[in-house]
C-alpha cells in the first residue's frame, strides 16, 4: 500500500496521524495515475471521503481512499489518499469461483453417471425380474400360495423399480 498527500497544503496542515505524514508527497494530483486523479478530485471538489476499487489498464486492481483535509477555514486543503493493490486478492478470488465452479461440474457429471449406472444395471435388472414373476405367475402347478406369494414378489419388485427410476430422474 502506500499513503500520499494529494497537494503540499494538505501535508502541511498535518492534520494526519504521524504514520500517515510519513507518506508521500505529491505535489498535485495530475501526479497520479489519471483513474485515482479523479477520485481524488472527486473528494477535494466535495469534500467527502470516498472508497473505490480501480481496475487499470495494466492489469492491476487497486482500492483507492480518499479523506479531505479541511483547514482553519473550514475548506478542504487537501486529500489524504491510501492506495492498496488488491490485485493478488482479485486473482484468489477468481481461482476460488473457477475452483468451486469445477466442483460443482464434477458433482454434476458424477450425479448423471450414477444416475445411468443405477438405470443401465438395477433397473434393467429389477424390470426383467419383474416380467418373470409375471411370466411364472402364468405357469401351471402353482398353488393358491405360491401364486399370491409370486404376485406379492412382483408387486414389491414393480414398487422399488418406480423408486429406482425416481432417484435416476432426480439424480439427472
Amino acid at each position: 500500500y502506500r499513503i500520499q498527500w494529494a497537494n503540499p497544503a494538505a501535508r502541511a496542515a498535518g492534520r494526519a496521524p504521524r504514520a500517515e505524514q510519513q507518506g508521500e508527497a505529491v505535489a498535485d494530483p495530475p501526479a497520479l495515475p489519471e483513474a485515482e486523479r479523479a477520485v481524488v478530485g472527486e473528494t477535494l471538489e466535495t469534500g467527502r471521503s470516498s472508497a473505490t476499487e480501480l481496475a487499470l489498464p495494466d492489469g492491476t486492481s487497486w482500492m483507492i481512499h480518499t479523506s479531505p483535509v479541511r483547514g482553519a477555514a473550514s475548506g478542504v486543503d487537501g486529500a489524504v489518499v491510501l492506495s492498496l493493490d488488491i490485485t493478488k486478492i482479485r486473482w484468489a478470488e477468481d481461482a476460488l469461483r473457477n475452483a468451486h465452479s469445477a466442483v460443482l461440474t464434477a458433482r454434476d457429471e458424477e450425479r448423471r453417471r450414477l444416475a445411468m449406472d443405477l438405470h443401465d444395471s438395477i433397473a434393467q435388472t429389477l424390470a426383467a425380474l419383474h416380467i418373470d414373476m409375471h411370466l411364472g405367475l402364468g405357469s401351471q402347478g402353482l398353488t393358491q400360495d405360491q401364486h399370491e406369494f409370486l404376485l406379492g414378489l412382483a408387486g414389491r419388485a414393480k414398487g422399488l423399480l418406480q423408486e429406482i427410476r425416481q432417484v435416476c430422474y432426480d439424480l439427472y
